[in-house]
């Protein structure tokens, strides 16, 4: 029992997602069925043979019959592991299978018919159990790809036509039904209605969708039509990219794992050693000396007995089926983790640095006031300039830009059909824009920007200064030359935000960061509101990174989380990068080891106690199968245990090991 090399895990899974009816996937089916067959017939044929044995021992006729089922049976059995065999024998490795060999052989040449085949079944029992545990897991992410229809709703002109998902291309139009699954990734260009994201995100409640809002494939439409303008192409879809980073991720071995394969590698044969030397040291000593240890037959047994209990069956799969079943229920809940060894790390983290914008914030600033500056000139024929008049002149100036702050600003303004005429407009990136309107220099940016067209007062630099302290971002608009209001827009912080820092504090002490390229007064505002530990601000992309690099040195392992651009070399450099939301940057999303695909910050809690579990069941796992194993051995040495009972002894630990990993699929971790 291998564990199943890592390539055989992901092997079906790919193939079967690529063509149903492929040559691979046939030839597997068929090695499903024939071993299913030669189990069958083992296991008929050995309860044939022990009930004959146990009820005729002293008849001829009976110890032939249990001899010829024994035997049977036990090539039967050896026929299921001989792929494995082979390979095992052309790779010069000693593996469980050569150990498996060993045993049964040697049991037929002292005559132990019955217990070759017992050992032989059990033995396939336990590799079944080990290829159930791994299909288990696999399917889980083989269901995410049923998800997606095989056919679209085609939109061309004024007809609709149904095309196959693969012929659609980046651009097309395609229309969902209510209660049909999304088959390509898009934006709304059309419709609304209550979409079923939890496949994707792992967000339970339907969102609800409308124009320009964007949509994931393998989401339901719950109530309603939706037009969508695709984004991505079938093999590039979010989901697509979501079961490719899961194969991806269970094809790399994690630490425990590579500890459990070097260690594998050595006990193997030393086992061997230890074997024959139970055998061959009693039985000399008794030819060569007056001592009595007993002959061959009691000291071959026992070291067959030996070598039954020492295959590492179930010390071997206790790392990787804990490590998928982690991988695969986090994948259900909308949390991608790109690696078993991510989980381990995860279980290590003692601080996490945090992004502001975007992660601890929405990263979506509102306007929060308007103020009209006293002695503003007349506007219009009033005699001072109003809040409507100021927000109309700002929107007309930002309507047509897509920074952030433009688009809050145009919101603020609300549906105003008849904007004024612009002309003559400058933007200058970052500082802010100026045009001629109804004959007027109107302006509009960053208190900077606006002293080099308007002069400002003591009064106006005293109130600036306090709102951003604040942790506002301000704007002034000037009329000729003239400052005539002040817009103050704030990133809220999210609601989750300061309950989730908390909770990672309680997590054993876990150090929290926050690391912003914002203004110290700003940082420090939303730092009080959340509760973070520590802060940087007035970073570049960077110095974030320095700051991870620093955290390492004091905190060993680090995690980082963030959503843009701007943060992937700190994501890069942190033990464990964690990447906000499935729509977050592709370099983000690229270079992150963790994606919390809902953007949900609140998931972050249950991805370190996802980690901390699967560590725990691995190192319980690993403890109980020595333990029991080392006990078993002892006890077959000195000849209180027999051959059968030793394979009994090791299915079940197997059993357990597999029971106890796969109910890691059963934790939900939002809720751990």
């Amino acid at each position: 029992m291998h564990a199943h090399e890592d390539t055989a895990v992901s092997c079906c899974s790919s193939c079967c997602s690529s063509c149903a009816e492929s040559e691979d996937c046939a030839a597997e089916d068929a090695k499903r069925r024939r071993n299913t067959i030669l189990l069958t017939v083992a296991g008929v044929l050995t309860a044939i043979a022990i009930v004959l044995h146990l009820l005729t021992p002293q008849s001829p006729i009976g110890e032939i019959g249990a001899m010829i089922s024994a035997s049977v049976a036990s090539i039967a059995g050896l026929f299921m592991i001989f792929p494995a065999l082979k390979s095992a024998v052309l790779k010069r490795s000693i593996d469980i299978h050569i150990l498996m060999a060993i045993a049964v052989i040697g049991a037929w040449v002292l005559g132990e018919y019955v217990e070759a085949a017992a050992v032989i079944f059990f033995f396939c029992i336990g590799e079944r159990l080990e290829d159930y545990a791994v299909s288990r897991n696999r399917s889980s992410i083989e269901r995410l790809l049923d998800l997606t229809s095989q056919t679209v709703h085609l939109i061309q002109g004024d007809r609709q036509i149904d095309a196959a998902v693969e012929e659609v291309s980046v651009g097309s139009r395609i229309l969902i039904r209510p209660g049909e699954r999304i088959a390509l990734d898009g934006t709304v260009s059309a419709g609304g209605a209550s979409v079923d994201e939890s496949p994707v995100t792992g967000e339970s409640v339907p969102v609800f969708k409308q124009t320009g809002d964007p949509v994931y494939a393998g989401s339901l439409s719950v109530d309603g039509k939706l037009e969508i303008t695709t984004t991505a192409t079938v093999e590039n879809s979010t989901l697509a990219r979501i079961v490719e980073l899961v194969e991806e991720s269970q094809k790399k071995r994690t630490p425990y794992e590579r500890f459990i394969n070097r260690f594998a590698r050595y006990y193997t044969p030393l086992v061997v050693v230890v074997a024959l030397l139970v055998a061959l040291v009693p039985t000399l000593l008794t030819a060569l000396t007056p001592l009595t240890l007993g002959g061959i037959e009691v000291w071959g047994y026992r070291a067959l007995s030996l070598l039954v209990i020492a295959c590492p069956c179930a010390l071997v799969i206790a790392t990787p089926v804990s490590v998928v079943a982690g991988l695969t229920r986090a994948a259900r809940t909308g949390i991608l983790v790109k690696g078993g060894a991510f989980l381990e790390l995860g279980a290590k983290v003692k601080a996490v640095a945090f992004d502001k914008t975007g992660t601890l914030t929405y990263g979506r600033p509102e306007v929060v006031a308007v103020e009209v500056l006293p002695g503003a000139e007349s506007l219009t024929s009033k005699q001072a300039c109003t809040l409507d008049d100021v927000l109309v002149l700002a929107a007309a100036l930002e309507r047509d830009s897509t920074h952030p702050l433009a688009r809050a600003i145009v919101e603020a303004a609300g549906d105003v059909a008849d904007l004024p005429t612009v002309e003559a407009l400058n933007e200058s990136a970052g500082q802010g824009v100026s045009a001629v309107i109804s004959g007027r220099a109107v302006a509009l940016g960053s208190p900077a920007f606006i002293n080099v067209v308007a002069a400002s007062d003591e009064r106006m630099r005293r109130r600036i200064a306090e709102l951003e302290s604040q942790a506002n971002t301000v704007l002034v608009l000037s009329i000729d030359a003239h400052p005539v209001a002040l817009f103050s827009l704030r990133d809220s912080v999210r609601e989750q935000s300061p309950l989730l820092i908390g909770q990672l504090g309680g997590m054993r002490g876990i150090h929290t960061v926050m690391l912003t390229g914002d203004n110290p007064a700003t940082a420090a505002v939303i730092a009080e509101k959340t509760g973070v530990d520590e802060t940087y601000a007035g970073l570049l992309p960077g110095e974030k990174m320095q700051r991870i690099e620093e955290l390492k040195r004091g905190y060993a392992t680090v995690a980082m989380v963030g959503d843009g651009i701007n943060d992937a070399p700190a994501l890069a450099a942190a033990d464990v990068g964690i990447a906000m939301g499935g729509a977050a940057s592709d370099t983000a999303v690229q270079v992150a080891d963790v994606v919390l695909m809902a953007d949900n910050i609140a998931e972050l809690p249950a991805f370190f106690k996802l980690s901390r579990r699967v560590v725990r069941t691995i190192r319980t796992n690993i403890i109980f199968a020595l333990t029991v194993k080392i006990a078993v051995m002892v006890f077959a040495a000195l000849g209180i245990a027999e051959m059968w009972m030793a394979i009994m002894a090791d299915v079940g630990v197997l059993l357990l090991v597999l029971l106890y990993s796969l109910r890691l699929n059963l934790f939900a971790p939002r809720k751990a």
